[in-house]
């Protein structure tokens, strides 16, 4: 089973536990987003670009039932909707389209082939991905606020 540990440390001493970075910036694992696997066989054949992967941050967020991307990584890996949801959120419920896609764990060389993920609007939080309890029921997530660590497994 691949595990990431993670300690959070304050700028001017690397080596303290900082709990309040991990507060500030949350859990968050290095991620490559990529068209799927049988999308991007049915380009080749065809002769088509299969569109570069996009690489970024995703937040680990135990409230998400399913996984999410930005739709700014939507548009850059030209992904076509393969369904509708609606979702709870803090703002009421609202429809957003679902994606397939192919995620990389390259700090835990792990990779996720999901039938869909939400497309949602992450502008502003420097993430490309929310890592939701889809992600997080494959395996195991520790979140140690008193020392500013965390650690997936999957």
């Amino acid at each position: 089973m691949p595990v990431l540990s993670h300690r959070v440390s304050s700028v001017p001493n690397p080596t303290q536990p900082f709990p309040d970075g991990l507060v500030v910036a949350g859990p968050r694992v290095a991620v490559q987003l990529e068209v799927p696997g049988a999308l991007a066989k049915q380009l080749a054949a065809a002769g088509a670009p299969v569109p570069a992967p996009v690489t970024g941050y995703g937040l680990v967020d135990t409230g998400a039932t399913r996984s999410a991307i930005d739709q700014s990584a939507v548009s850059r890996l030209s992904l076509q909707p393969v369904g509708v949801v609606t979702l709870g959120t803090a703002a009421g419920p609202s429809q957003h389209a679902l994606y397939p896609l192919k995620v990389v764990l390259p700090q835990m060389t792990y990779t996720i082939e999901f039938g869909s993920v939400t497309g949602c609007n992450l502008s502003g939080m420097n993430l490309v991905m929310l890592i939701g309890r889809d992600v997080l029921r494959l395996g195991l997530f520790h979140y140690d606020g008193v020392s500013g660590a965390y650690a997936l497994a999957i």
